[in-house]
């Protein structure tokens, strides 16, 4: 039997995705047959993934795998909006001020505003692939999977606790494994490492790990605004408190145990709804939460079988049972047709049919069919229509959101702001705070010549990672 004569799914599953680029690229040329099969944007996610260390949830990407697998090396990151903490990475220049006299001279004060992007020169060649905000700077995880910390993590600025002292460059956070994906709240972030271990911090030097008694396996890790929230891959949803604030860079931390009995399920979500006399639609033989998004109050849950919970994580106990009066399905952004999605961290064969994202109080549902369905926190309802907006209804694998403002990434590399401008946030190169407000998404045009891969904005900064188009 020849090579291409073989099935194709022994030919896919067992030889092609154990390749390494340079033989596929060998046996594209070889025939019109492999050159097809090689050019399957799924076998390149999977090179991407395995190669670059890019989180599997840093967005709903469809296309666009091999363009990024050429050149992420060159990755380039972009950061504007407020500076005035060093947030954004970029040095200040002091420049006078009209009208502002003390002593008979004019008063110089920092400009720390950028209304366009500007290049984070810092972290160039360094191979950043992911990139995500908290309340006063960024995280940035590389394709090592190191990460990255710059502006300020803590309120209250150059205090005595360590994460409320401005780190103006970026500056590896001290993590001894390596990391796979990263999340921030408004003044932590949370790390899931290679090896399933699960670390958080509030400032770069001090980090601690977080165990889950009886050693399940963490799939995903999000950031809420003041905790944070994990799934095993069981489907167990987990709350986990903020790390403790230190004031001693010299300071270790005991590892942060969770007990076993921990966590919400969907199955105990619906005995709860039982016992309560609440009303539930049952859930049937196989579900499970598959992925999560964090929110201030809420944590958002999809399922495998495509439906979508809201559960105020914040109001539950400390041993997670949350009343069944806390969880809210939201109907109006779950599948209604039989659908099923599936996580793999190699991307092989498996699809997810819909997709979530938060940040703050703001949430995004993506579908396969290319919808996304915009909602807050406080005003969507189990019966809520989602909030449309018609230029986010093609070609959007991510959504991020601001204090403020927002931000939509196409599969082809296109990024869309609009809301409030937010000191420059909006990146469309106004300045003013008190801006009128963008209804209409648009495309930021300085960024035309780049592919951006990735964004992450937060209180009233913005980022984006890319790479040259030619």
């Amino acid at each position: 039997m020849k090579f291409e004569d073989l099935p194709l799914d022994i030919l896919i599953d067992n030889i092609l995705y154990d390749l390494d680029t340079q033989s596929l690229v060998r046996l594209s040329g070889t025939c019109n047959t492999f050159r097809r099969l090689i050019d399957d944007e799924l076998l390149w996610k999977h090179r991407v993934l395995t190669d670059y260390n890019l989180p599997l949830d840093a967005s709903f990407r469809h296309t666009g795998w091999k363009r990024l697998y050429l050149k992420l090396e060159d990755s380039v990151v972009y950061t504007w909006g407020e500076n005035m903490d060093g947030r954004l990475g970029h040095p200040c220049e002091a420049r006078p001020v009209r009208g502002r006299i003390r002593g008979g001279a004019r008063v110089a004060r920092r400009d720390d505003r950028f209304a366009s992007p500007q290049e984070l020169v810092s972290l160039r060649g360094k191979g950043i692939v992911d990139i995500v905000s908290s309340g006063w700077g960024f995280h940035a995880l590389d394709r090592h999977g190191r990460v990255w910390l710059w502006g300020r993590m803590l309120d209250g600025y150059g205090g005595q606790i360590l994460g409320q002292r401005p780190v103006p460059e970026p500056t590896q956070v001290q993590v001894p494994s390596k990391i796979q994906a990263i999340s921030c709240g408004r003044s932590h972030a949370i790390a899931l490492g290679s090896d399933a271990s699960v670390w958080h911090w509030n400032n770069y030097q001090i980090v601690q790990r977080i165990l889950i008694e009886g050693d399940p396996t963490i799939v995903q890790v999000a950031a809420n605004w003041g905790y944070s929230s994990l799934i095993t891959s069981q489907g167990k949803l987990v709350r986990v408190d903020i790390p403790p604030i230190s004031t001693n860079p010299e300071e270790s931390l005991p590892d942060l145990v969770i007990p076993a009995t921990s966590g919400v399920t969907l199955q105990s979500i619906e005995a709860n709804a039982k016992n309560n006399s609440v009303p539930l639609k049952p859930i049937e033989k196989g579900d499970k939460i598959v992925q999560i998004a964090g929110l201030e109050k809420c944590t958002l849950a999809l399922t495998r079988y495509g439906r979508i919970f809201k559960i105020w994580t914040e109001l539950a106990d400390p041993l997670m049972l949350v009343p069944a009066t806390l969880t809210t399905e939201l109907t109006k952004y779950g599948a209604t047709e039989p659908e099923i999605n599936d996580r793999d961290a190699t991307g092989n064969n498996k699809k997810m049919h819909r997709f979530v994202s938060s940040q703050f109080r703001n949430f995004a549902v993506y579908t396969a069919s290319g919808s996304v369905l915009l909602g807050h926190q406080d005003e969507t309802t189990a019966e809520s229509e989602p909030e449309v907006l018609e230029q986010l209804q093609h070609d959007i694998c991510k959504v991020t959101f601001g204090d403020y403002h927002c931000g939509a990434l196409t599969n082809q590399g296109r990024l869309l702001t609009w809301g409030a401008n937010s000191n420059g946030a909006i990146g469309d190169g106004t300045m003013s705070m008190f801006a009128e407000r963008k209804n209409i998404p648009e495309e930021i045009t300085t960024l035309r010549n780049m592919f951006v891969f990735a964004i992450g904005f937060g209180g009233w900064q913005s980022s984006a990672l890319a790479i040259p188009r030619d």
